[in-house]
């Protein structure tokens, strides 16, 4: 949930020319990523209480937890980058920041599996390339 997040809160701000609110930043941030992520939770928690024939699982709402905490997690990075960024940079430092947060993920996650160092670097690394190559391509298709 929290790539999932923080690709389109990327792709929004910097594949949408006027969408980024430069007068207030954090409440568009926060909006636009608790929106995504109630919206996703939404649809696959319907979509997997239908396949369980209506039946919850326990485990609905440790998943809901989790995805919630990387949402706020993502808002909150967004956030801090922009307060910190000189005004004319927090564009920049946004993407920046976005992008090299999907990085670290993908190294946490191929580290804490037991890839190598140099495996988990050139996935973080992959992993950066594929999200700018994501935005990118919702730029153009916009």
């Amino acid at each position: 949930m929290a790539i999932y997040v923080t690709v389109c809160l990327l792709a929004a701000v910097i594949g949408l020319p006027g969408y980024y609110p430069s007068d207030h930043p954090v409440p568009a941030i926060w909006g636009f990523v608790l929106g995504l992520a109630i919206t996703h939770w939404f649809a696959f928690h319907t979509a997997s209480r239908l396949i369980r024939g209506g039946r919850a699982d326990r485990r609905d709402a440790q998943l809901a937890a989790a995805q919630f905490t990387g949402a706020a997690l993502v808002a909150g990075l967004g956030s801090l980058a922009v307060v910190l960024a000189p005004e004319r940079l927090e564009l920049r430092v946004l993407a920046l920041a976005l992008g090299a947060f999907i990085a670290a993920l993908v190294h946490h996650g191929i580290r804490s599996s037991g890839g190598s160092a140099l495996r988990a670097g050139c996935y973080a690394a992959g992993a950066l390339v594929a999200a700018i190559a994501v935005v990118e391509l919702k730029h153009l298709l916009s």
